[in-house]
Formats: structure tokens, C-alpha cells, sequence
């Protein structure tokens, strides 16, 4: 939970934090190197890794690495930033797959207990994040936003000493990367990923362009206030059963409004209509992610959920890199960052137009299960 909380609170607050400082163009290059390297780090290097030291050490090495590129931050050395950054997305390969390798393991390969597990560990995620946001944003509305990555960077040394007392495993399944290029071929599987990269999508915007415009309308100690929603929804809705019943479409529609809020405030000028679309687009992420989380349950096996983790991560990954490289590209050529949003309101209507005939009767999860059966044939 505090390593999540250091994560996020350097991804959101770092473009704010450059763009301050007159180099926006490093702030995006830290987005965009991290989780580039976070999806080949997800694929190739972490298991490697991780069957040779085990999860425990993965884990607590995947972790001093966002403390690092959290001390390094504030330097605004482009020789320490860039290197730490490369290895944060690395590290937070080795993170979450630490993680993963130790949650299934330990589960004796039930798929139903790997979901739960996997569950808490993003109720967890959504907690940090959240408080970690809403904490940096207090301290940087008393000192300031460099001091603030140096004060919070110490949760992450606590947050690794927790993972000291659990047990490892230098267990870890090699299908990952035979699973996302198996899956290349699977056509229903390709289409149910969509509704990945519109979660993340989603998450793109919320960490390039809102904290962009909201840093320089309303002051950098209101991202963290107002993005923080986005992680504590997502907490939420996997915490009260209830709420896991919301349906897929009203998430969609709520990410539809988000951006066509978004659009509008652009339009118009409106902080307002600012303030509102970025509510609706943080309400949107709980009942995407809880949707992700069912269908990865319906493998059944460890290793059918390994392979539904590592498609729809692997979506993740790729969508908020491909984001961070669009965001240099307008800046580059002095385009307006609004694009984003009309990319993204494009994005969510493509993914909802392609699964309309699953979301209007109800077969999501059912298509979901048979395309990974099918891709197991």
C-alpha cells in the first residue's frame, strides 16, 4: 500500500512538477520510459529475475527503486532522472509480478482464491494510491512540490519492510509471453482487451493531461485532490460487494461524459466543467477495473489467470506508454494536449461499439471464459 502510494504520487505529480520548472518535454520522457520498460520488464525481465532471487527480494529490489526515483526527482539532473526512471519501470515489473508469483503460488493454484488475493492487492493499490495522492498534495500545499517528493519517499522503505516478513518463491510461470503472442491470434480475446485499453486510456489522460491543466489552473496542490478519486473508486467498488454488481455500461457511459465534460471545459474555459469531467472520468475506474478483475476469475486455473493478467496487462502497460509519446508528440509540434481527450472519448466509443452485442445481453463474461478456453486449445 505505501509503495503504491510513492508510485502514483511521482507519476502524477511529475509533469505538474516539470512543466513548473520549464521542461515538460522530461516530465512526459519519465512517463513514457517507465512503462515502456514496465511492459518489457512485465514480459521478459521480471521472471527471469524473480526465478532466480524469488518474489520476496523482487518485491523489496522492485520497491527501492521508487524510492529512488523519488529522491531523484527533485534533482532535475536528466543523467540520474532518466536512468532511475528506466529502472523504476522495471521495478514495478517486479513488483506486481512478485506479487502475482507469490499470490499464486501460495494459493495452491485455485483461480478463484488467486482472484481474491489478487483482489485485496489491488484494494490495497487503490487505498495507497489514493491517500498517497491526497498526502502529497497536502504537503506540497505547505512545502512546496520539490521538498514533497523527498518527504513522502520514505513510505516506500516502510512500505518494503512489510514485504520482509512474508515468504518466497522462486516460482513463476513461463507462459507469459507465450500467452500474449498466443493470444495475438485470438480474435475475441483481442476484442474483450479493449475494454483494457479504455480503462487505461482513461488512466492515460488522468496522468498527463488532467494534472497539466489542473497544475497550472487551479495550483499543483489540487491533482492530487482531485485525481485521487480515481484509486480510492477503485478500492471501493472491490471492497463492498455491492458495488461490483454496477454494470460495465455505466461505466463506459460515465467515461463517455468524462471526456465530453472534458471537451466542453476546453471549449469554454470552464474550471468547472474541469473540476466535474474529472470527477466523472475517476468515477468510471472502479467499475472498469472490478469488470477486468471478473473476467481474469472465469480462467479457473493459475495458469489461465496468468494469462488473462498478462493480456490485460500488458494492454495497460502499452496504452499509457502510447499516451506519454502522443503527449510529446502535440508538444513537440504545438498542438494542443485537448487532442487527448477527443482521443479518448474515440477510444471509449470504439471498445463500447465493439462490444455492444456482450454489454446489451449480458455475455461478457461469458464470451470472456470462452475466449481464453479457446486460446487453450
Amino acid at each position: 500500500m505505501l509503495i503504491f502510494a510513492v508510485f502514483i504520487a511521482d507519476e502524477k505529480y511529475g509533469i505538474p512538477y516539470f512543466d513548473a520548472q520549464g521542461d515538460l518535454i522530461l516530465g512526459l520522457l519519465i512517463l513514457l520510459l517507465g512503462y515502456t520498460l514496465l511492459f518489457l520488464g512485465d514480459l521478459f525481465f521480471s521472471p527471469w529475475v524473480i526465478s532466480r532471487i524469488g518474489t520476496k527480494k523482487s518485491i523489496v529490489l522492485g520497491g527501492l527503486t521508487y524510492f529512488l526515483l523519488s529522491i531523484v526527482i527533485p534533482t532535475q539532473n536528466m543523467g540520474l532522472i532518466i536512468p532511475a526512471s528506466a529502472l523504476a519501470g522495471l521495478g514495478a515489473a517486479l513488483v506486481w509480478n512478485g506479487m502475482s508469483s507469490h499470490l499464486i503460488f501460495s494459493s495452491e493454484g485455485d483461480g478463484e482464491k488467486i482472484t481474491n488475493s489478487i483482489g485485496l492487492v489491488l484494494i490495497g493499490f487503490g487505498l495507497g494510491a489514493g491517500v498517497g495522492l491526497i498526502a502529497f498534495s497536502l504537503l506540497t500545499d505547505h512545502f512546496g512540490m520539490q521538498l514533497s517528493f523527498w518527504l513522502i519517499s520514505p513510505l516506500a522503505l516502510l512500505g518494503i519492510t512489510a514485504f520482509c516478513w512474508i515468504g518466497s518463491t522462486k516460482e513463476i510461470s513461463s507462459i507469459r509471453v507465450g500467452a500474449v503472442w498466443r493470444t495475438l491470434s485470438n480474435r475475441p480475446m483481442l476484442r474483450l482487451s479493449t475494454l483494457s485499453i479504455t480503462t487505461f486510456m482513461v488512466f492515460g489522460v488522468l496522468s498527463t493531461q488532467i494534472p497539466l491543466e489542473i497544475g497550472r489552473s487551479l495550483g499543483p496542490e489540487w491533482v492530487g485532490y482531485l485525481t485521487a478519486s480515481a484509486y480510492l473508486t477503485v478500492a471501493t467498488c472491490l471492497a463492498i460487494p455491492r458495488l461490483q454488481k454496477v454494470r460495465i455500461n455505466t461505466a463506459y457511459l460515465l467515461a463517455m461524459a468524462g471526456f465530453s465534460l472534458l471537451i466542453a471545459a476546453d471549449w469554454l474555459g470552464d474550471l468547472w466543467l474541469l473540476g466535474l469531467g474529472t470527477a466523472v472520468l475517476c468515477l468510471s475506474v472502479g467499475p472498469l477495473f472490478v469488470t477486468m478483475l471478473s473476467m481474469s476469475s472465469l480462467a479457473k486455473k493459475d495458469d489461465r489467470v496468468l494469462i488473462a493478467q498478462a493480456i490485460f496487462t500488458s494492454a495497460d502497460d502499452l496504452t499509457i506508454a502510447m499516451v506519454a509519446g502522443l503527449s510529446i508528440a502535440l508538444e513537440l509540434n504545438g498542438i494542443p494536449w485537448s487532442v487527448l481527450y477527443y482521443v479518448g472519448l474515440g477510444v471509449t466509443m470504439a471498445s463500447y461499439f465493439l462490444l455492444r452485442d456482450l454489454l446489451s445481453d449480458g455475455r461478457l463474461g461469458e464470451k470472456a471464459e470462452q475466449a481464453m478456453s479457446d486460446a487453450w486449445v
